[in-house]
């Protein structure tokens, strides 16, 4: 069994319809791994309050209604996947160990020959996808407006790191302050 759960969907508005605020599914959602290894989906809850609002459904309710709410969970797993998921916990983590890398170690340093390899093209891909393309899926999203504030929530459930990001860089910062621009080859 697994559970996923997206609090951070809570309350985001997507939008007034009748001058009522329209808001995106924050849903919890129990998956059961079957013996043939299809992960399917056994409860679902749409709002993260349990209550008589918001009931918990399972195939055994309406097939109509079951696939609705699945289409609901899906909608709200694909804007975690793509803001948090994938841009935020990728293409950003990424661009952190890059700007490190670039500005804080000597081109004939190991790690930095083991690492330009991997981040060569990190932060040209950011910048051009900063520029044009994330405003496009922002709009297919329905989350656009609260993507960016979205992006702050991975940063703090990072748990396994044993030393934060921050911490990282003021150490990176304190030991190379007296350096003004490291050349490269």
């Amino acid at each position: 069994m697994y559970l996923v759960n997206y609090p951070l969907l809570n309350g985001i508005s997507t939008g007034h319809h009748q001058g009522k605020k329209i808001e995106i599914a924050a849903p919890i959602c129990l998956l059961y791994l079957r013996t043939d290894g299809e992960l399917v989906p056994i409860a679902i809850q749409l709002r993260q309050n349990a209550g008589e609002k918001y009931p918990i459904w399972t195939p055994k309710d309406d097939p109509l209604d079951w696939l609705l709410v699945k289409m609901w969970f899906k909608n709200a797993d694909l804007q975690v996947h793509q803001v948090k998921s994938h841009y935020a916990l990728t293409h950003i983590i990424a661009e952190i160990f890059a700007v490190a890398m670039y500005r804080c170690l000597p081109s004939i340093h190991p790690i930095f020959k083991l690492l330009k390899d991997h981040l060569r093209s990190t932060i040209p891909t950011n910048v051009i996808a900063r520029k044009h393309l994330i405003p496009r899926v922002e709009k297919n999203l329905a989350i656009n407006d609260v993507a960016y504030n979205i992006n702050e929530h991975p940063f703090n459930e990072i748990k396994h790191c044993p030393i934060s990001f921050i911490n990282i860089g003021r150490r990176i910062e304190e030991r190379f302050k007296h350096r003004t621009r490291i050349k490269r080859n």
